[in-house]
């Protein structure tokens, strides 16, 4: 219980540290880096909704492949989001130079979301929770090598 604990509290950190990143996006003038925040924001707050269930031990616990699944439409979004080369707000140009490790990394995150929501689907929250181990950290280490601090 104490990982999930962890996994709650990273997701609660994370939010404080990029919200003024991401209003600084939402801030451009340009209607497809609001896009692609938009986006990204999705992924977000279904990725912060999975971390209060299993943080605080909510009764929505039956939605984690809703939310996963979210996940995994969003990251598929993403890919197109991206696709216009702005060089605005928080992306980093990296981005368009290593199209192709960004693009794999995005359809990676979709796979493994898929696999946390049929895994909830199949046997509840107790069955996809080994899968949130490789779902979770897919986001930091993405934004660790994409997205400016």
């Amino acid at each position: 219980m104490k990982r999930w604990r962890h996994y709650g509290i990273a997701l609660f950190l994370a939010s404080i540290v990029t919200a003024p990143l991401a209003a600084a996006d939402l801030e451009s003038p340009d209607p497809a880096v609001q896009y692609r925040v938009n986006v990204m924001r999705g992924i977000g707050a279904n990725a912060a909704a999975i971390g209060l269930t299993f943080r605080n031990d909510l009764p929505q616990s039956q939605n984690l492949a809703f939310h996963a699944g979210a996940i995994a439409l969003d990251a598929r979004a993403a890919v197109s989001a991206f696709t216009p080369k702005v060089l605005d707000g928080v992306a980093k140009p990296e981005i368009w130079d290593n199209w192709k490790d960004f693009a794999d990394r995005l359809n990676k995150l979709a796979v493994a979301a898929d696999e946390v929501a049929q895994a909830a689907k199949d046997g509840g929250a107790d069955a996809a929770k080994p899968k949130l181990d490789t779902l979770l950290p897919m986001c930091k280490s993405c934004h660790d090598t994409y997205r400016k601090k």
